[in-house]
Protein backbone atom coordinates (compact mmCIF):
# COMPACT_ATOMS: atom_id res chain seq x y z
CA UNK A 1 0.00 0.00 0.00
CA UNK A 2 3.38 2.22 0.56
CA UNK A 3 4.37 1.74 -2.91
CA UNK A 4 1.63 3.68 -4.92
CA UNK A 5 2.26 6.39 -2.91
CA UNK A 6 6.06 6.20 -3.09
CA UNK A 7 5.67 5.90 -6.78
CA UNK A 8 3.31 8.82 -6.90
CA UNK A 9 5.42 10.99 -5.48
CA UNK A 10 9.02 10.04 -7.33
CA UNK A 11 6.70 10.83 -10.47
CA UNK A 12 6.10 14.11 -9.27
CA UNK A 13 9.61 14.85 -8.25
CA UNK A 14 10.72 13.81 -11.75
CA UNK A 15 8.46 16.26 -13.57
CA UNK A 16 8.78 19.56 -11.00
CA UNK A 17 12.32 18.67 -11.48
CA UNK A 18 12.51 18.24 -15.04
CA UNK A 19 10.64 21.43 -14.87
CA UNK A 20 12.98 23.30 -13.09
CA UNK A 21 15.51 22.46 -15.30
CA UNK A 22 13.81 23.47 -18.17
CA UNK A 23 13.31 26.64 -17.17
CA UNK A 24 16.92 27.14 -16.14
CA UNK A 25 18.28 26.27 -19.30
CA UNK A 26 16.03 28.70 -21.60
CA UNK A 27 17.07 30.84 -19.12
CA UNK A 28 19.85 31.59 -20.76
CA UNK A 29 20.60 35.04 -22.46
CA UNK A 30 20.75 34.59 -26.25
CA UNK A 31 24.33 35.29 -27.24
CA UNK A 32 24.73 38.33 -29.41
CA UNK A 33 26.07 37.47 -32.29
CA UNK A 34 23.38 35.20 -33.00
CA UNK A 35 21.12 37.20 -32.89
CA UNK A 36 19.27 37.80 -37.03
CA UNK A 37 20.70 41.09 -38.48
CA UNK A 38 18.78 42.71 -40.39
CA UNK A 39 17.64 41.36 -43.98
CA UNK A 40 15.08 43.01 -46.43
CA UNK A 41 14.06 41.63 -50.18
CA UNK A 42 17.70 39.53 -50.15
CA UNK A 43 20.00 42.20 -49.04
CA UNK A 44 22.34 41.44 -46.37
CA UNK A 45 23.60 44.13 -43.40
CA UNK A 46 26.52 45.70 -44.74
CA UNK A 47 29.85 46.28 -42.86
CA UNK A 48 30.18 48.71 -40.40
CA UNK A 49 33.57 49.33 -41.79
CA UNK A 50 31.51 51.73 -45.11
CA UNK A 51 31.10 53.84 -42.19
CA UNK A 52 33.51 56.78 -41.65
CA UNK A 53 35.54 56.12 -38.48
CA UNK A 54 34.37 59.01 -36.37
CA UNK A 55 30.84 58.42 -37.77
CA UNK A 56 30.92 55.03 -36.52
CA UNK A 57 32.45 56.01 -33.51
CA UNK A 58 29.69 58.55 -32.43
CA UNK A 59 26.89 56.83 -33.61
CA UNK A 60 28.01 53.58 -31.63
CA UNK A 61 28.65 55.92 -28.47
CA UNK A 62 25.21 57.59 -28.78
CA UNK A 63 23.52 54.04 -28.79
CA UNK A 64 25.56 52.80 -26.21
CA UNK A 65 25.13 56.05 -23.69
CA UNK A 66 21.30 55.22 -24.56
CA UNK A 67 21.56 51.43 -23.72
CA UNK A 68 23.47 52.35 -20.11
CA UNK A 69 20.74 54.71 -18.91
CA UNK A 70 16.97 52.64 -20.51
CA UNK A 71 16.62 51.20 -17.40
CA UNK A 72 17.62 52.15 -13.81
CA UNK A 73 19.82 49.53 -11.89
CA UNK A 74 21.33 47.94 -15.26
CA UNK A 75 24.86 47.97 -17.45
CA UNK A 76 25.91 46.83 -20.41
CA UNK A 77 27.46 44.16 -19.95
CA UNK A 78 27.74 42.79 -24.19
CA UNK A 79 26.53 45.13 -27.37
CA UNK A 80 26.69 44.19 -31.11
CA UNK A 81 26.55 46.96 -34.27
CA UNK A 82 25.35 46.56 -36.87
CA UNK A 83 24.20 48.69 -40.46
CA UNK A 84 22.10 48.11 -42.85
CA UNK A 85 20.49 50.07 -46.24
CA UNK A 86 17.36 50.89 -48.07
CA UNK A 87 15.02 50.13 -47.21
CA UNK A 88 15.11 49.60 -43.23
CA UNK A 89 11.71 49.07 -41.65
CA UNK A 90 12.13 48.93 -37.53
CA UNK A 91 8.68 46.82 -37.13
CA UNK A 92 10.21 43.92 -39.64
CA UNK A 93 13.32 44.53 -37.46
CA UNK A 94 11.31 44.02 -34.00
CA UNK A 95 9.06 41.14 -35.44
CA UNK A 96 12.26 39.25 -36.36
CA UNK A 97 14.14 39.86 -33.31
CA UNK A 98 10.49 39.01 -31.13
CA UNK A 99 10.58 35.31 -33.24
CA UNK A 100 14.21 35.08 -32.18
CA UNK A 101 13.90 35.51 -28.70
CA UNK A 102 10.41 34.08 -28.07
CA UNK A 103 11.59 30.53 -27.53
CA UNK A 104 13.71 31.35 -24.79
CA UNK A 105 10.69 33.05 -23.54
CA UNK A 106 11.81 37.17 -23.81
CA UNK A 107 8.63 39.27 -24.59
CA UNK A 108 8.45 42.83 -24.89
CA UNK A 109 8.33 44.99 -22.07
CA UNK A 110 8.53 48.40 -23.64
CA UNK A 111 9.86 50.66 -26.97
CA UNK A 112 9.35 53.88 -28.47
CA UNK A 113 11.05 56.63 -29.72
CA UNK A 114 13.12 58.87 -27.29
CA UNK A 115 12.73 61.94 -29.40
CA UNK A 116 15.27 63.83 -27.81
CA UNK A 117 17.93 61.18 -28.77
CA UNK A 118 16.74 60.17 -31.95
CA UNK A 119 16.89 56.58 -31.19
CA UNK A 120 13.93 54.16 -31.32
CA UNK A 121 14.13 51.43 -29.28
CA UNK A 122 12.39 48.32 -28.16
CA UNK A 123 13.34 46.15 -24.77
CA UNK A 124 12.23 42.58 -24.08
CA UNK A 125 12.96 40.46 -20.86
CA UNK A 126 12.00 36.71 -19.56
CA UNK A 127 8.26 36.61 -19.07
CA UNK A 128 8.50 35.98 -15.75
CA UNK A 129 8.42 33.02 -13.29
CA UNK A 130 11.40 30.98 -12.98
CA UNK A 131 13.37 32.22 -15.94
CA UNK A 132 13.59 35.62 -14.50
CA UNK A 133 14.84 34.37 -11.13
CA UNK A 134 17.66 32.35 -13.20
CA UNK A 135 18.10 35.40 -15.55
CA UNK A 136 17.11 38.67 -14.85
CA UNK A 137 18.73 40.33 -17.97
CA UNK A 138 16.98 42.43 -20.71
CA UNK A 139 17.75 42.51 -24.13
CA UNK A 140 17.79 46.01 -25.73
CA UNK A 141 17.46 46.37 -29.86
CA UNK A 142 18.00 50.32 -30.80
CA UNK A 143 18.07 52.24 -33.76
CA UNK A 144 19.31 55.51 -34.68
CA UNK A 145 17.20 57.94 -36.76
CA UNK A 146 19.23 59.59 -38.72
CA UNK A 147 20.95 57.70 -41.17
CA UNK A 148 24.47 58.03 -41.15
CA UNK A 149 26.91 58.41 -44.64
CA UNK A 150 29.00 55.97 -46.11
CA UNK A 151 32.37 56.72 -47.23
CA UNK A 152 31.27 55.73 -50.92
CA UNK A 153 28.54 58.68 -50.86
CA UNK A 154 25.31 56.72 -49.90
CA UNK A 155 23.52 56.07 -46.16
CA UNK A 156 22.83 53.74 -44.00
CA UNK A 157 21.40 52.81 -40.98
CA UNK A 158 22.98 52.00 -37.47
CA UNK A 159 21.52 50.02 -34.97
CA UNK A 160 23.06 47.62 -31.89
CA UNK A 161 21.82 44.95 -30.13
CA UNK A 162 22.31 44.93 -25.70
CA UNK A 163 22.44 42.78 -23.11
CA UNK A 164 21.61 44.72 -20.27
CA UNK A 165 22.38 43.14 -16.43
CA UNK A 166 21.45 44.44 -13.00
CA UNK A 167 24.87 46.52 -11.60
Amino acid sequence: MLWPLVTALVSLLAIVGGYVYWQYRTAAPPALGEMPSYRMAGKSGLPLTDVPEAQRAEAEARLRNFASTIQPGYKVANERFLAAGEPFIWDAVCKHIGSHLAPSGYVVIGGKTAVAQQITYILYRHDGGLRRRFNDDMILAAVLNPRVATSAGGEVTLYGYFRLTRN
